[in-house]
């Protein structure tokens, strides 16, 4: 009998990590990029985030901080070109995110630079009030000659804030 109690502990703890999502703060095993705005150190290599930006109001197992982003005319409101490792391949973009009260959302794009071609990207929009989990819908292919940049978008004519924590670039195939 304790045999059998054993084996269904067992099988519990075992089902329930192979349960985990890729919603907490850790990165996946195929992530690129992973951010959960913990320290300043997370806003190297960031166009348009500081330090000032991180807020004690994390996602659901999130840390204990996030980042609070507004915007305005000028777009995208922040962005940072991903490691050069990052080619030929297909991505994903996915992270935590809800809008400042009844604001005007935004999105987390990922781009590929294309240089004279057409803007190829994916995107993720926020737009809810409450701690959602975002992945974009579609995969984003990445040649061998080009670059990878994570783009903020939010606002336009009409100021907006919003919440994002954990963001994942992961490369799917």
């Amino acid at each position: 009998m304790k045999t059998l109690g054993y084996f269904t502990c067992a099988m519990l703890i075992c089902s329930s990590i192979a349960s985990c999502d890729k919603k907490g703060t850790e990165p996946i095993k195929n992530a690129i990029y992973f951010n959960s705005f913990e320290s300043a150190e997370d806003t190297s290599g960031w166009h348009g985030i500081t330090e000032a930006m991180f807020v004690s109001d994390p996602a659901p197992e999130g840390g204990s901080q996030s980042l609070h982003i507004g915007g305005g005319c000028i777009q995208p409101a922040a962005h940072i070109n991903l490691p050069e490792g990052t080619r030929n391949g297909y991505y994903q973009v996915s992270c935590w995110g809800k809008l400042e009260d009844l604001a005007q959302g935004g999105s987390i794009g990922l781009v590929v630079d294309a240089g004279t071609e057409q803007r190829r990207e994916t995107h993720l929009s926020v737009s809810d009030t409450v701690w959602t989990f975002y992945q974009s819908e579609e995969t984003l292919y990445c040649p061998l000659n080009h670059s990878l940049r994570l783009e903020i978008v939010i606002g336009g004519f009409v100021p907006a804030g919003m919440f994002v924590d954990c963001i994942q670039v992961e490369r799917v195939w």
